[in-house]
């Protein structure tokens, strides 16, 4: 694939008014077709404009599968006359076998007006997990491609991903610029949960015509005592009341969601602490910025863990754990502690 080092173009629509020559325009059911010029500025792979609705962004990705309006006409060479409906927001795609995911912003068509957009060049992506343990690596690391209308963002599984090679790096090629959500997880998040695992999952921007390299962010591990810290301590016993030493205790940090329920904190983590010969454990240096906390013993027969408010730690520190139960505080649903793929 050819690619001009060094040149990129985001791919901004410019609005700008031209005296396009409009006959009366048809009339689909209540909707009314007008014409529109379409220019293209700037260097791009070779390909066609197509337009769709904007509540159907996904359409200009795959027009081969998805209804779109007419295709447009060139006119002249990078100048074309496409068909939309008047008064609807629309956006514009770039359909090239060297490039994937252009998608415009969504703009309302008036007669007589031309619409100047930069597809660009294509972009490279590259990924580097070096930087976390080898057992943590995805098989896969998958890029979404992000689209807004207004406030609403959507997220369009494209069928972008890639497994890393031996050096740790995965390489995408032939993107279009713009916003994506990097997805990278460990394979089995709930076989090796409260061990540290990977959950890199964040929204990047890609600049057309460029290299884009990110690096994995791996999981946190929290060994620092910061002002305002507390100590959890408890002890472990079995089902009859007997201490049980040496086994380990995991300390999960909980989040609360907008929607009111109680999930994991993803990508940070405390040490595991190792119970004595009196089945005591001890965490120093827990922040209490996060919602609660979850301590778990996963090395016993049946699931063990106790979940708890951070608001109630400096009133109360030391907490039993019997071995095969799960306990709750009142302020915790039902999907507290559940690791989330």
């Amino acid at each position: 694939m050819r690619r001009e080092k060094g040149t990129f173009i985001l791919g901004v629509i410019l609005l700008t008014s031209a005296v396009v020559a409009q006959a009366l325009p048809p009339v689909v059911g209540e909707e009314k077709l007008i014409k529109v010029r379409l220019r293209v500025a700037g260097k791009t792979s070779p390909g066609y404009p197509v337009a769709a609705p904007a509540d159907e962004t996904s359409a200009v990705l795959f027009p081969r599968h998805v209804k779109l309006y007419a295709r447009a006409k060139e006119i002249q060479k990078g100048v074309y006359m496409q068909e939309v409906v008047a008064g609807r927001p629309f956006v514009l795609g770039w359909i090239s076998k060297e490039m994937f995911g252009y998608i415009s912003e969504p703009f309302v068509a008036t007669a007589a007006m031309e619409i100047v957009f930069s597809p660009g060049l294509p972009a490279t992506f590259s990924y580097d997990l070096k930087a976390v343990p080898k057992h943590m690596w995805p098989d896969e690391v998958h890029l979404l491609r992000i689209t807004s209308t207004g406030a609403r963002e959507s997220r369009l599984n494209c069928g972008l991903h890639s497994g890393a090679n031996k050096r740790g790096r995965v390489i995408l090629r032939g993107l279009s610029g713009g916003e994506y959500r990097i997805v990278a997880c460990s394979d089995s998040i709930p076989q090796m949960h409260p061990n540290p695992y990977l959950c890199d999952i964040r929204n990047v921007d890609i600049r057309a015509g460029t290299s884009n390299g990110f690096s994995a962010i791996g999981p946190v591990i929290d060994t620092k005592v910061d002002k305002g810290d507390v100590t959890i301590s408890g002890i472990y016993l079995d089902q009859g009341g007997n201490p049980l030493v040496d086994k380990h205790v995991y300390l999960v940090p909980l989040l609360k969601r907008p929607d009111g329920t109680i999930t994991l904190k993803q990508n940070y983590f405390y040490p595991k602490q190792r119970t004595d010969h009196e089945g005591r454990f001890c965490f120093t240096g827990v922040s209490t910025r996060f919602w609660g906390f979850q301590l778990e013993c996963p090395e016993a027969p049946e699931r063990t863990c106790h979940s708890m408010k951070a608001g109630h730690l400096r009133a109360k520190k030391d907490f039993i754990l019997t071995e095969g139960k799960t306990t709750k505080e009142e302020s915790c649903n039902d999907s507290c502690g559940t690791p989330e793929q």
